[in-house]
């Protein structure tokens, strides 16, 4: 979980208040549900940035 972690608070400042991946980010959803509503919002870059966490830390 450290590696999302880490990917979270890289755009945590970046993303709009009022936007549901910054409330699903505030509630500690689940990396899955966040990179959902990433990906609907158009946040491409904080969705595909989860995917690749996601998978790494599958690796390990």
């Amino acid at each position: 979980m450290d590696i999302i972690k880490q990917v979270l608070e890289l755009f945590s400042g970046t993303l709009p208040t009022d936007s549901r991946t910054a409330a699903a980010t505030a509630r500690h959803a689940p990396p899955e549900e966040i990179s959902a509503a990433a990906q609907k919002e158009g946040l491409i870059s904080v969705a595909t940035m989860l995917f690749e966490a996601e998978q790494e830390q599958d690796k390990t």
